[in-house]
């Protein structure tokens, strides 16, 4: 109401200056758009990337239709929401990392709310989270942004566990 209807063009506009210091630390981000361009030839990283958006969205919403804020799996959703917004970001860097810690948390007290200890996977992702930061810095080296990894970990696991949770009944 205050800033107008068109804040996101206006946004999007002023964003246009940014581009050529996105692109010289492109190795350091490790969301969608930016890995894949930084990673494959130009000619498919955008629609590849459109694509690779596209579904996230898809995903997201498809829970978002059917968890309201009080069920029992809202915490996943909201894990999923998170990871789902990091990987759809346009600007995210190698230190917004830590933001990771909120869907993994989500992750693990879903699974010892169901009374389930955190499996061989999930222990391992864990393993990762902690010792995979610093490699953030072989984003040149090996072609993309190594974070990226983990924050697909992370998606696919809130994603597999709401899965796992079944369809949810709809009530009157």
């Amino acid at each position: 109401m205050f800033v107008g209807p068109d804040w996101p063009l206006t946004m999007l506009r002023s964003l246009r200056g940014y581009r050529l210091i996105e692109e010289e630390n492109v190795s350091t981000h490790f969301s969608l758009l930016p890995t894949l361009s930084h990673s494959l030839p130009e000619p498919a990283a955008w629609p590849l990337a459109g694509v690779a958006i596209t579904a996230v969205i898809v995903v997201v919403v498809r829970f978002a239709r059917q968890i309201e804020p009080g069920d029992a799996d809202f915490p996943l959703l909201y894990g999923l929401v998170v990871t789902g917004g990091m990987l759809v970001s346009p600007h995210l860097q190698h230190y917004e990392v830590a933001i990771l810690a909120l869907p993994v948390v989500l992750c693990l007290e879903s699974l010892l709310e169901e009374g389930r200890l955190p499996g061989v996977p999930a222990r391992l992702l864990l393993a990762a989270g902690f010792v995979l930061y610093p490699a953030y810095r072989l984003g040149d080296t090996i072609g993309f942004q190594p974070l990226f990894l983990w924050l697909i970990a992370v998606f696919l696991w809130d994603w597999v566990l709401l899965r796992r949770a079944g369809p949810i009944p709809v009530s009157d």
